[in-house]
């Protein structure tokens, strides 16, 4: 399990900064089941994340 550790001054820089893990270092898998059937989607395995203010 990797765990990513984000440390951000605003809700706003927080998420902006999990969106760019998780799309750099994110891993990326293909959906089975469900309406989403076929597509593919990237997530990271635990984040950390702690704001500042």
């Amino acid at each position: 399990m990797n765990i990513s550790v984000i440390e951000a001054r605003d809700l706003a820089e927080a998420w902006f900064l999990c969106l760019r893990k998780t799309l750099t270092e994110g891993y990326e898998y293909k959906i089975d089941r469900g309406s989403y059937a076929g597509q593919r989607r990237k997530e990271l395995d635990l984040v950390v994340v702690q704001v500042r203010n």
